[in-house]
């Protein structure tokens, strides 16, 4: 006897799976192409096979279901034509009926037909990068094979962010083409980005006071160069003394305050953030560090309690210290903005945390494995509507920890939290273009404490930051320069005026117009910084009867120095000539 088979088709927003029981009388083959429009549209086509295991077995009607997205002109056709029955939307589902043509009979005799239909919003725009996102596959053991493309338009930009990584890449005309087969979709979401970078505009708002009755000195951070962000000011107000740099290469901005005064300092500016090190001065400025100080214990991260040191020696590599803290670590929502900061004992005691407890916990097992790593924080891009929601009126910001990989040679920034949250996306392969630096810690857990910790009253927001519409051209770089004396030894100190940092500055220096010139470099300046070169004073019968000059040229810029007549003792000079 021949059964006829209904066949049901459920789809979680974008891929299909079969009951068990059509598993079990027919083979099915799936190939489902994503065509990205320019405006993040999506054509899709499923081209399905339904290949009989039985004799006596055929498919007559085939019904799907696709939940929680907009679909529209949905087509359905086998080789004799049509096979559209009928669509209906019932609140946030579409049911769709398909009647074939055709009856396929006999052992395995394939049946193949299509099934089209438009998605307007699957991707989406956000900032300066193009992201899309298809929900993990149910009943995936259900299908025989998988064949999932997608079709992103090469204007979208190369691909930053692929929480799986595609099986194969390559291009076709106007497009980039990833696939991906049944083995390679895990039980987590799929999400791609496209974008060579992102940008972010922030406007930081610090509280200065001094309470002490003589002057003091405040340094407050602003959001730096790192090898993975660049960083142009577009106002500060108002302007520091200057900006200088500490151990870990945070831009540290130096105020002084007169006693009982109070200070409401405005930084603005853009970051330009890539997922791949893109600062390739800094790297090389990093690479020259004693990264001694970034295996050492600090408060929060007790590398040296027993705890840490017998789960440090469980441990061989990087990858096995991210899965333990995403493994033995919850996110704790209840208190996202009002938890004290636990530590790495506790936090791995406790099982519960924010992000801090996952660097916490991070950090100190890497430093008593032996890995040199330290803290960022800053603003990350979170579609957790949870932390959103809390943020709005709170300067929450995000902590993440990152390595020094040894084989590269650079610090890698990974993101246990964000894994955790998102339920176990890659964030330690790959990084995203949604984490944004403020301050770096490394020599010391605690300092600088972040932009948003200088306030003047609680549920005060003092940190904006947003997807920038356009990027800053860069200023022009100008500098200043001078002749000084550092316990009574000659200097020239060079100025940085511009609101971007400058690197590599080639300095031409020589004594007199007929003096070779000297080629000296400056490896780092930020936005406002300044810098001393030591020289060699003139002779004493040239500073007496002579009039030494410098001269100095940075780019197009010079400028010329008199170096100060002595004031004559002629008694100690003499004696000084008789010496000679």
């Amino acid at each position: 006897m021949i059964k006829r088979a209904i066949l049901w088709l459920f789809l979680v927003s974008i891929i299909a799976f079969l009951p068990a029981n059509a598993s079990i009388e027919f083979e099915t083959n799936y190939q489902i192409i994503y065509q990205i429009g320019p405006r993040g549209s999506a054509q899709v086509t499923q081209n399905i096979s339904l290949t009989n295991k039985f004799s006596n077995i055929y498919a007559r009607e085939y019904q799907l279901i696709i939940n929680g997205i907009e679909i529209k002109n949905i087509k359905a056709w086998d080789q004799q034509g049509n096979i559209l029955k009928e669509a209906k939307r019932e609140q946030d589902q579409v049911k769709i009926k398909l009647n074939f043509n055709q009856e396929v009979v006999g052992k395995n005799k394939t049946l193949t037909f299509h099934l089209s239909y438009l998605i307007p919003q699957f991707a989406v725009k956000k900032g300066r990068v193009w992201e899309l996102t298809l929900p993990q596959i149910n009943n995936l053991s259900e299908i025989d094979s998988l064949q999932l493309v997608i079709k992103a338009p090469i204007a979208f930009g190369e691909l930053s962010y692929a929480s799986i990584k595609p099986k194969n890449r390559n291009r076709k005309g106007e497009y980039q083409i990833l696939e991906y087969q049944k083995s390679d979709l895990k039980r987590q979401p799929l999400i791609l980005a496209f974008g060579t970078f992102q940008i972010f505009d922030f406007s930081l708002r610090f509280y200065l006071q001094n309470t002490q009755p003589e002057t003091i000195t405040k340094l407050i951070p602003i959001p730096p160069d790192t090898p993975y962000q660049s960083v142009v000011l577009s106002y500060i107000n108002p302007r520091p003394q200057r900006i200088k740099l500490d151990q870990d290469f945070n831009w540290l901005a130096e105020y002084q305050l007169q006693a009982n005064e109070e200070k409401v300092v405005v930084v603005q500016g853009q970051a330009k953030v890539f997922s791949e090190p893109e600062n390739f001065a800094l790297v090389d400025l990093l690479r020259q560090q004693n990264r001694r100080s970034y295996l050492q214990s600090q408060p929060f991260w007790e590398v040296d309690h027993p705890l840490i040191k017998k789960l440090s020696q469980q441990l061989d590599d990087i990858e096995q210290i991210y899965q333990l803290v995403i493994n033995q670590l919850d996110y704790d929502y209840q208190n996202i903005a009002s938890a004290r900061r636990k530590g790495a004992v506790r936090a791995y005691q406790t099982k519960l945390g924010v992000c801090t407890e996952f660097s916490d916990l991070f950090i100190a097992l890497a430093r008593a494995a032996g890995i040199p790593s330290r803290e960022l924080q800053g603003f990350a891009f979170t579609g957790d509507q949870k932390i959103i929601s809390l943020a709005a009126n709170n300067d929450v910001l995000h902590s993440w920890p990152e390595y020094w990989d040894q084989n590269r040679k650079i610090w890698v920034p990974v993101d246990p939290t964000w894994a955790k949250t998102t339920g176990g996306m890659d964030f330690l392969k790959q990084f995203d273009l949604g984490h944004l630096v403020f301050v770096i810690h490394g020599q010391s857990s605690v300092y600088p404490p972040p932009p948003g910790a200088y306030r003047s009253g609680i549920n005060q927001k003092n940190v904006e930051v947003k997807f920038a519409k356009k990027l800053l051209s860069l200023p022009q770089v100008k500098f200043e320069a001078d002749l000084v004396f550092q316990k009574n030894q000659p200097a020239i100190l060079i100025k940085n005026k511009s609101l971007a940092p400058v690197y590599q500055i080639s300095v031409q220096l020589k004594e007199g117009k007929d003096e070779k010139a000297q080629t000296k470099i400056i490896d780092y300046l930020p936005p406002l910084g300044e810098k001393t070169i030591d020289i060699s004073p003139p002779g004493l019968l040239s500073r007496v009867f002579g009039r030494p000059k410098y001269h100095l040229q940075i780019k197009e810029q010079q400028w010329q120095f008199n170096y100060p007549k002595p004031k004559l003792n002629l008694i100690r000079l003499f004696g000084k000539l008789l010496r000679k």
